[in-house]
């Protein structure tokens, strides 16, 4: 969709300049839940093949990895300037944006709140200033998403629980990175597509970490599901403690009914509620984000999430952050299981009493959301 804000028209949103998102087939240089799957198809149509259909056999809503595919595993470097990639930054040059949707955050923010500072949007002059060049050679940032391996099967995300599926795959990417842009690289995301402690080959990466490859790197932000953070993986992974200095756990639940029986299947809440007080321990963090997918069954506990977090960290030295987010149709469901799931629609039944809910607890501080847009 192309965009009308005159905010967007004089700013450019430097992900894609410097981040770079590695999954186990494709790479994109942005979140793929904020893309816009119709103008995808529209400028793309040769890349939408049957190979990646859903259960139904339809596109994927939001899987923009089909115009971006990894050819050869030991050349990744290849995907970083490729033609869609190249397409995107042009598109937000121009400033229509017409691959990004309204679900993005730091595009929400400039329709929720435009004198919002946003970490992501800046002029073309800031963008100069950070070094950041319109063709650059290689990225600042890289998502370690190449392995899908996790302890927990969520139904919003996946089936059945996928136990190291792509193992050799991933070692074959990080033998890739490290030898083509690893010493170039500023900063590591691991992981959003499983879990780094789960997963052998994050976590043995972890455990054995090796600066020398990574000469310039200042941090590596964990997205775990938090099951698995004990006192012992802590430890074991000493080698990285100077680098990760901000987390983001996923949750999704404020009860413990919920999240073992709805939306974290596998997952023992009190488990987690363990290594929650032993992370709020440990002083360590600058920042801690806890995300929340927010479907049917659980947005009348967003509150009630809010109370746990800050309940667990009132007298920590890190800095707790809550973040909402809308489920999304990766259509490994059935499109009826999708759309009783999405509140977020506003032809949901439901929806009403979701932006009631919001209302209430959008205005609690440090609490962010991808949702805001529909206050307005």
């Amino acid at each position: 969709m192309k965009h009308t804000s005159k905010r967007l028209k004089e700013l450019i949103c430097n992900a894609p300049f410097e981040d770079f998102m590695i999954f186990e087939d494709s790479t994109n240089v942005c979140c793929p839940e904020w893309f816009d799957i119709k103008q995808l198809q529209k400028e793309y149509p040769e890349k939408f093949s049957n190979k990646f259909r859903g259960v139904e056999g339809n596109i994927p809503n939001n899987y923009p990895h089909l115009v971006s595919t990894i050819e050869d595993k030991k050349d990744i470097l290849a995907n970083w300037n490729n033609k869609f990639h190249k397409d995107l930054r042009k598109s937000i040059i121009d400033g229509d944006y017409r691959f990004c949707t309204k679900m993005c955050p730091h595009l929400n923010k400039v329709y929720t709140n435009p004198e919002l500072p946003n970490v992501k949007l800046l002029t073309k002059k800031e963008l100069r200033l950070r070094g950041v060049d319109i063709d650059n050679p290689y990225p600042k940032t890289i998502y370690f998403n190449f392995d899908k391996a996790c302890n927990l099967k969520c139904p919003s995300c996946r089936l059945t629980l996928i136990h190291n599926g792509y193992s050799i795959g991933a070692e074959m990417t990080l033998n890739s990175i490290e030898k083509q842009f690893g010493k170039f690289v500023n900063h590591i995301v691991i992981t959003g597509s499983g879990d780094p402690f789960y997963s052998n080959v994050f976590r043995n990466w972890l455990q054995n970490f090796d600066v020398s490859k990574y000469p310039k790197l200042i941090t590596i932000f964990l997205v775990t599901n938090g099951n698995m953070f004990t006192p012992k993986i802590w430890k074991s992974i000493n080698k990285t403690h100077t680098f990760i200095r901000n987390m983001e756990w996923s949750i999704d639940a404020g009860t413990k009914h919920t999240y073992e029986n709805i939306t974290r299947l596998n997952g023992k809440w009190d488990k987690l509620m363990d290594n929650m007080d032993f992370l709020a321990s440990i002083n360590h963090f600058d920042n801690l984000l806890f995300s929340f997918v927010v479907q049917k069954e659980n947005y009348k506990e967003m509150n009630k999430f809010v109370d746990l977090v800050e309940s667990k960290f009132k007298n920590s030295k890190s800095k707790a952050k809550v973040l909402f987010r809308a489920i999304q149709d990766w259509r490994h469901q059935t499109s009826n299981w999708f759309k009783d799931k999405d509140v977020s629609n506003p032809k949901h039944k439901e929806h009403k009493f979701l932006i009631e809910e919001l209302k209430s607890v959008l205005i609690r501080p440090n609490v962010d959301s991808n949702l805001g847009h529909f206050l307005n």
